[in-house]
C-alpha cells in the first residue's frame, strides 16, 4: 500500500494549528524571530534601503509572511517615511492567508497563498524571505531560489550558529518545523549546494543569552542578492 505523504501545507498549517512556534491557543503565530528585539532593526534597515533606491511605488513580495507582524512593522515604517509601496505577502497556510486577508488586506496590501517552492511568484521589486528557508529542504530551497532573478533586490534573513567556523553548512533537512540550528547548522547561501554569487550580509542580530534556540548561540543574520540572476540553473541537481 502506498504511504500518503504529507504536503507542504498540511505540515505548516498544523505547526500554525498546534501553536508549535509558540503564541497563545487558537492563534497565528510565527516565532519569537517575528518579535520586536528581532524585527525593529530589519524593518529599520528595510526602510531606509528603500529611501535609497529610485524605486516609486515599490512593489514588496513577502514570501513567507507568516503572521504579518514583521511586515505590519515594515510597511508602517515605510508610510512614516512616505514611501508609496504594493505589498504582497505570501504564505502556504491557507487559512492563515484568509486571516491576514480579512484583518489587513487594503488596496496596497494583498495577501496570497501560494506554494513558493512548485508554483510561480508574484511580480515585484523586493523580495523579502525572512527564517523561511531554514525550515525547508535543501532541494525545496534550491527551486526557490532559481525563481528570484525576477526581483531587483532579494533580502534573506536566516538564523545561524553564533560560531559560524565550526558548524556543518547547509545540512539537509525534511521541510518542517525545526530549523538546522539543531543540528549545528545553517541555510550558507554562498556555499554548497546553493552556490549563490554576490551575497551581502547587511545585517547580524545576535540572540540574547534568554533566547537561546535548542540550546545554541546564534544570530540572525540578514544577506542582500541584488540582480539576483547569479543564480544559475546549473547549479540544481
Amino acid at each position: 500500500m502506498q504511504q500518503h505523504q504529507t504536503s507542504s501545507a498540511d505540515i505548516f498549517s498544523g505547526i500554525y494549528a498546534n501553536n508549535i512556534w509558540g503564541g497563545n491557543l487558537g492563534d497565528f503565530y510565527s516565532g519569537k524571530g517575528s518579535d520586536n528585539t528581532f524585527s525593529r532593526s530589519y524593518c529599520e534597515f528595510i526602510t531606509e534601503f528603500a529611501l535609497k533606491t529610485s524605486l516609486e511605488n515599490i512593489k514588496i513580495v513577502d514570501l513567507g509572511c507568516g503572521d504579518f507582524r514583521v511586515g505590519q512593522q515594515l510597511l508602517q515604517n515605510l508610510a512614516n517615511s512616505h514611501i508609496q509601496y504594493q505589498y504582497t505577502g505570501v504564505d502556504i497556510v491557507p487559512k492563515l492567508m484568509e486571516h491576514n486577508s480579512i484583518k489587513y488586506a487594503s488596496q496596497d496590501i494583498k495577501f496570497v497563498c501560494i506554494n513558493i517552492v512548485e508554483e510561480d511568484l508574484p511580480q515585484g521589486d523586493i523580495c523579502l524571505i525572512r527564517q523561511v528557508l531554514q525550515h525547508l529542504s535543501n532541494q525545496d530551497i534550491k527551486k526557490i531560489l532559481a525563481k528570484l532573478s525576477q526581483y531587483k533586490y532579494v533580502f534573506i534573513t536566516e538564523s545561524h550558529p553564533a560560531d559560524e567556523l565550526n558548524c556543518i553548512p547547509n545540512l539537509d533537512i525534511p521541510t518542517g518545523a525545526e530549523i538546522r540550528l539543531l543540528h549545528n547548522s545553517g541555510v550558507f547561501l554562498d556555499k554548497n549546494p546553493f552556490n549563490l554569487s554576490r551575497v551581502e550580509l547587511v545585517l547580524n542580530i545576535p540572540y540574547e543569552e534568554d533566547i537561546c534556540l535548542y540550546g545554541k548561540q546564534s544570530k540572525l543574520c540578514t544577506f542582500k542578492i541584488e540582480n539576483a540572476g547569479s543564480y544559475q540553473e546549473s547549479t540544481i541537481s
